[in-house]
């Protein structure tokens, strides 16, 4: 009897001992919402990659980051025994056919949290999947007929027109501009740098200046043209040299790629440049990045998207630099293209730990992603001064973008300036049909 009583005393120390360790190691970012028997819940992998280190050298960072990987594996490793021995204290007493499958429906509920939390990130990359897909053929067959030297018959024409009016049609981000300048370009023209022999009006006029000549040549930079119209003067004409960026900055990334192939298409044939065709301009592509003067507030978003999926962290970024803590917003600026092609969740850990790490003012976290939780709160009752970063849904389902608050101010990484906090705001922020539906997931930092 002394003997089973002691061996009843030890299980019961052990069962306490996993308990408590399973406890220790949950992350204490996430408030007990996301459960240790997630992957979800596992820590980044590469999150102290800004990390300070002793020896800052090429090798010192190789050996330091190598010690901090092989301790955040084992982490991983500790976790993964812990909750295979919290399975078996579970199933005690029962027959091994019993324990097999009670093992095999908790894996079976495990794979599905994962599969459910991951849902949204997979749904936007097959969507995007299949545009890039269906435009990648459009632009093939608009290439094609580009590529004739001939000039373009009527017929195709329209059927250029038709392909592109398709492909950007006018939506709430795009179509025409308060911008003249954008708004009357009715035609685009790419020309590739290119390295070439002097000609001889050049080399005349080095060897009047008493330039050497031997091994010259010219370099010319890369410029679009466009063809614009003049409303006084009643007719088109042709804006010789657009800048590349601006270019950038005011049409759709897809229908510039195009542009810019057709061009080095046309110049490794070896077409003269008077002869070159012009792309038209579809009316849906200028992209309009205006809003309504009542939403403006004249605060600056420090950090701008640009052409990387990095709004999550650079909005938060921008929040932190307003609120004063701008070695944060540094910090959070920096680690946005390293996680711009990664899942949300990834993301929103990587600013939880970059902002722990970093700031020594808002360093406790709320995070909430349940439903049931987000339903409670209004976003714009209860606002407050904490930097809140926030996973937008849109009408169309669709979360993938995301924009920080402070206050009654909303920060959005495509904007140069920050806007005010209001439904409207949102659904400008959501761009897509309908406008904003709900917050998807919410991360406040606190003091």
């Amino acid at each position: 009897m002394l003997y089973q009583s002691s061996d009843l005393s030890d299980k019961k120390e052990k069962k306490t001992k996993i308990e408590n360790a399973n406890e220790d190691s949950k992350p204490p970012a996430f408030n007990g919402d996301c459960s240790s028997d997630s992957d979800l819940s596992l820590p980044i992998g590469d999150s102290n990659w800004n990390k300070v280190y002793p020896d800052m050298t090429s090798a010192g960072l190789f050996s330091y980051r190598l010690k901090d990987k092989t301790e955040q594996l084992a982490m991983r490793s500790k976790q993964r025994r812990l909750r295979r021995a919290r399975w078996l204290l579970k199933s005690e007493g029962m027959t091994y056919k019993d324990r097999q499958a009670y093992f095999k429906l908790k894996h079976k509920k495990r794979e599905a949290r994962i599969w459910e939390a991951t849902r949204p990130a997979r749904e936007a990359k097959l969507d995007k999947k299949r545009k890039n897909e269906s435009w990648r053929e459009k632009s093939e067959q608009l290439e094609a007929i580009y590529r004739k030297p001939a000039k373009l018959l009527q017929r195709e024409k329209k059927v250029v027109a038709d392909i592109l009016d398709a492909e950007f049609p006018i939506t709430e981000r795009t179509g025409e501009l308060d911008d003249k300048e954008v708004a009357q370009i009715s035609h685009l023209k790419y020309i590739p740098p290119e390295v070439r022999q002097l000609s001889n009006k050049e080399k005349l006029a080095r060897r009047k200046a008493g330039l050497a000549m031997k091994g010259i040549e010219m370099h010319l930079s890369a410029f679009y043209q466009g063809i614009t119209y003049d409303e006084a003067k009643g007719k088109s004409y042709m804006v010789d040299k657009l800048n590349i960026m601006w270019v950038r900055d005011c049409f759709e990334e897809a229908f510039v790629t195009l542009v810019r192939n057709i061009g080095r298409e046309e110049t490794r044939s070896e077409v003269a440049l008077n002869k070159r065709k012009w792309i038209p301009v579809p009316v849906g592509d200028s992209s309009s990045r205006a809003v309504s003067p009542h939403l403006v507030v004249n605060v600056r978003v420090r950090y701008e998207q640009g052409e990387g999926k990095t709004c999550l962290l650079r909005s938060l970024a921008s929040a932190f630099h307003h609120l004063g803590q701008k070695h944060t917003g540094s910090v959070l600026a920096s680690i946005a293209k390293k996680y711009a092609n990664v899942p949300a969740d990834e993301q929103l850990k990587a600013a939880i730990n970059a902002v722990k790490e970093h700031d020594n003012v808002y360093n406790k976290v709320d995070y909430w992603k349940k439903e049931k939780a987000l339903a409670k709160y209004d976003l714009i009752r209860d606002s407050n001064e904490n930097p809140k970063l926030i996973v937008l849904r849109g009408c169309d389902g669709g979360v993938q973008h995301a924009v920080s608050v402070v206050g009654n101010i909303i920060f959005d990484s495509n904007k140069q300036k920050g806007l005010v906090l209001s439904k409207q705001s949102l659904d400008r922020c959501c761009n897509c049909n309908g406008g904003f539906s709900r917050i998807h997931a919410l991360v406040q930092f606190r003091k």
